[in-house]
């Protein structure tokens, strides 16, 4: 991509950055990298209670828990992946979101 740099291993204590991308979600080290966003997920919970095929599946979730759909906090997962309804504007922003931002930039 015409990038010139230099890859240098820093071991153990002297690599921070690396240590701190590595925690678990919640830990204090990562709060002023994490930004929330919850009105995204609120957008997907209520474009989901039209969408007449997250609303199918839905039914087999609730009907069928051993079934590769489920429902964690007011969202439906299949193989634990969120399901997206289909509405152009709420897909339009989630690619926004993952390609055109600082948190989600793609080259």
């Amino acid at each position: 991509m015409g990038y010139d740099y230099e890859i240098i291993y820093r071991p153990g204590r002297e690599n921070s950055t690396a240590d701190a991308l590595s925690r678990k979600q919640g830990s204090p080290i990562l709060h002023h990298i994490f930004t929330s966003q919850v009105s995204l997920w609120q957008k997907i919970k209520i474009a989901s209670q039209q969408d007449p095929y997250i609303l199918s599946m839905g039914r087999i979730a609730n009907a069928q828990p051993d079934s590769s759909f489920t429902w964690r906090n007011g969202l439906l997962l299949y193989k634990e992946r969120i399901v997206v309804p289909n509405d152009a504007t709420l897909r339009a922003t989630l690619l926004h979101e993952m390609h055109d931002t600082k948190v989600g930039n793609h080259s």
